[in-house]
């Protein structure tokens, strides 16, 4: 359990510094748009788009490992720790659009 409070800061981190390599990359879009279910996950000049779909599926997949765990009667703590990896990603999306909000339209 106490590797839960490495993992927010970890994956905060490592996600702004992923996308600030992306922000001075030459083939990355002169102007990214915002995260939404429209634009396809798998482009590759959109590189928030990648990481916001990886965490919805993180975390609804530890969701559903965490909640069939719960029914059977113990906890699986993979399954918490994913839930935790996925939301901080998903924070982690949100405070690269504040950070790097001069990319955006």
């Amino acid at each position: 359990m106490k590797s839960l409070f490495l993992i927010v800061p970890a994956s905060l981190l490592a996600l702004l510094s992923v996308i600030g390599f992306q922000a001075v990359n030459p083939f990355s879009k002169k102007v990214w748009l915002e995260p939404s279910w429209d634009i396809n996950p798998f482009t590759l000049s959109q590189p928030l788009v990648v990481f916001h779909f990886l965490a919805c599926i993180v975390t609804a997949q530890a969701l559903v490992n965490l909640v069939v765990s719960l029914i059977k009667g113990d906890l699986y703590e993979f399954s918490l720790i994913g839930c935790v990896a996925g939301l901080s990603i998903l924070a982690g999306v949100r405070l690269a659009r504040i950070v790097f909000r001069r990319k955006f339209q």
